[in-house]
């Protein structure tokens, strides 16, 4: 039995996540220290003996009475301090874990200055790193991320030609997965993923701006004459970039993990999150067509302003 620790639905400030741990082994009890290092691994060291809790040989009391003493230690001091040392944590984000995927540090990868992306709301497993490499006109930011079996690196690809998405260095199958590498849209360069926005700049010109964007990639060939699907085209997976004389925006897509040729193609077998404003025609299996796309690009504004409306209703305590 563990006390305390922080809430599973907390995320603390920078902690070793420190926990007091009762073991009980057989008729031996012993109280033990345990955290983590680097929030991936963990530490384990015994703070007392292991008291014998059967009766003693002669009916000697001392071991029972040196027991009692820890456990009122236990209950009445350490508790108390561990308590109070989490209340007073602060909200942050996650730190990288200490260790790396292992291919990363393979140097035919050309890899250096590799950092954890830490996305909230979701995105995966992703990386940040330098890449110098054999062809590479120099040093160049990208962005690394760990997917499912599937990504769509044909559409991809022909998307970047087509200028909505960012370009698509190289999908690397590991251990049955994949490891896309990919340019690094940087929020230092202007980026940001249009869920961020918020509503007072959600304008008609940036929602005329993405659905042109769309209609481009639309109309894409990907091959034999067919066109594509993105299949999540959601505002975490939509980039945009606002010009600097204003008034216009770049954009592009990103995430192809479901992207596949529309009519032929079909969604993952995955359970669907409720709270989006999925097309009716989408769910696990279901063939991919384009009006998929259309449909949650339109929603992304409606939901906007529907999300902002309970956010000011529960400011204002529903009036």
């Amino acid at each position: 039995m563990a006390r305390p620790g922080p809430s599973p639905r907390r995320c603390t400030a920078p902690t070793s996540c420190a926990t007091l741990v009762l073991l009980l082994e057989g008729p031996r009890l012993s109280i033990c220290a345990v955290w983590t290092i680097y929030q991936n691994r963990v530490a384990y060291a015994p703070l007392t003996p292991s008291y014998y809790l059967a009766n003693q040989p002669g009916g000697d009391l001392e071991p029972a009475w040196q027991l009692v003493v820890v456990l009122n230690a236990y209950g009445g001091e350490a508790l108390v301090q561990l308590q109070e040392r989490y209340k007073k944590l602060a909200w942050y984000a996650s730190e990288r874990p200490c260790t790396l995927p292992y291919v990363l540090l393979d140097e035919q990868l050309g890899l250096s200055d590799v950092a954890y992306l830490d996305l909230r709301g979701g995105g995966g497993l992703l990386y940040t790193a330098t890449q110098c490499c054999d062809g590479c006109a120099g040093p160049r930011r990208v962005l690394i991320k760990f997917t499912g079996r599937r990504y769509a690196e044909q559409v991809h690809r022909a998307w970047h030609r087509a200028g909505v998405a960012p370009e698509l260095h190289d999908v690397v199958k590991v251990a049955g997965r994949a490891m896309v590498v990919m340019e690094h849209l940087d929020p230092d360069q202007g980026w940001k993923r249009l869920s961020d926005f918020p509503l007072p700049q959600r304008t008609a010109a940036l929602k005329a701006a993405v659905q042109q964007a769309l209609t481009m990639a639309h109309a894409v060939d990907v091959g034999e004459g067919r066109v594509a699907v993105h299949g999540d085209c959601r505002g975490p997976n939509i980039m945009v970039r606002e010009e600097r004389d204003g008034g216009a925006f770049d954009v592009r897509f990103i995430d192809f993990d479901w992207a596949g040729v529309t009519e032929v193609d079909a969604y993952p077998m995955v359970l669907l999150a409720p709270e989006i404003p999925w097309h009716p025609g989408v769910g696990p299996g279901r063939v991919l067509h384009q009006a998929h796309d259309t449909h949650l690009v339109e929603r992304e504004w409606e939901w906007g302003q529907e999300r902002g409306r309970e956010w000011r209703s529960q400011l204002t305590g529903g009036a």
